[in-house]
């Protein structure tokens, strides 16, 4: 089995920041149909009922915020290499 460095540790942590991040920057609904989904594991069909829309609209709001969230991390992630890589040129690494 891998184990996990100190530093894939601040890595994953980092990133889970980055992703909260995205997800609050979600629009409200979309934000409230993710959330719904992915921390309280509620069906579709439920999220769905519970607020009063169709399932169809609740798959669209989760294709959109999750590829919001990816594109956000992914663009954070970028700039924080970015800034790793500047630093270490500074440093003369």
């Amino acid at each position: 089995t891998e184990e996990w460095t100190l530093e894939d540790e601040v890595m994953a942590q980092e990133r889970l920041g980055i992703h909260c991040m995205a997800v609050a920057a979600l629009p409200p609904r979309r934000r409230k149909v993710y959330l719904m989904r992915k921390v309280y594991g509620m069906a579709q069909k439920d999220i769905a009922e519970s607020l009063g829309i169709t399932v169809s609209t609740v798959e669209a709001h989760l294709a959109k915020a999750f590829k919001e969230c990816h594109l956000h991390v992914k663009a954070r992630m970028a700039e924080e290499g970015d800034d790793v890589m500047q630093s270490s040129k500074e440093r003369g690494i």
